[in-house]
C-alpha cells in the first residue's frame, strides 16, 4: 500500500508529504545521513523535504539520536 501511494504521488505530482527515507542535506544540521522525513515526490523523486517544527526537547532528542 505504502509503495502505491508513493507511485500514485510520483505520477500525479500530488502536493501530499508522503514519509520517506531521505539522504539529509543540512536538515537538523547533518549531511549525508538517512532520515525518515515528511516529503512531497515528483517525477524527479524527493521534490521538497518538509522540516517539521520542533520543541527544544525534541530537537535535542532528534539531534542526540543523530549523533550531532
Amino acid at each position: 500500500m505504502a509503495a502505491a501511494r508513493a507511485v500514485e504521488a510520483v505520477v500525479t505530482t500530488s502536493r501530499a508529504a508522503l514519509s520517506v527515507l531521505a539522504v539529509l542535506d543540512g536538515e537538523y544540521g547533518v549531511r549525508n545521513q538517512l532520515g525518515s522525513m515528511p516529503a512531497r515526490l515528483d517525477a524527479g523523486g524527493v521534490a521538497h523535504i518538509r522540516v517539521p517544527s520542533l520543541s527544544t526537547r525534541e530537537r535535542v532528542l532528534v539531534e542526540t539520536a543523530l549523533g550531532v
